[in-house]
């Protein structure tokens, strides 16, 4: 994704990598983490996404089970990641 889309979305490069890779879990494409995990580490690797944003903007959804973290994409959060991955598809990079 261009940091011009970025931008007009009012995403943070840190919100996006936060995104992917929450859809990376859900496609079981993370090595070293499952579903049954806490995504505190998740959100720990893509810096400092704004969660709260993230939420408000109808991103992701966030629900709590035994004092674990968990997140989802919304629809229009998987809608910015399918864009991204048909983008990178088109260009070569999958």
């Amino acid at each position: 994704m261009s940091e011009a889309e970025r931008e007009r979305l009012g995403l943070s490069k840190n919100d996006v990598s936060f995104m992917s890779l929450i859809a990376r879990a859900f496609r079981e494409e993370l090595d070293d983490y499952t579903l049954t995990d806490s995504m505190t580490d998740l959100k720990t690797r893509a810096g400092d996404p704004d969660i709260d944003q993230l939420r408000e903007e109808g991103y992701v959804e966030q629900d709590q089970v035994s004092r674990r973290r968990y997140y989802s994409l919304t629809r229009k959060g998987w809608g910015v990641r399918c864009e991204r991955d048909h983008r990178q598809h088109a260009g070569g990079y999958l």
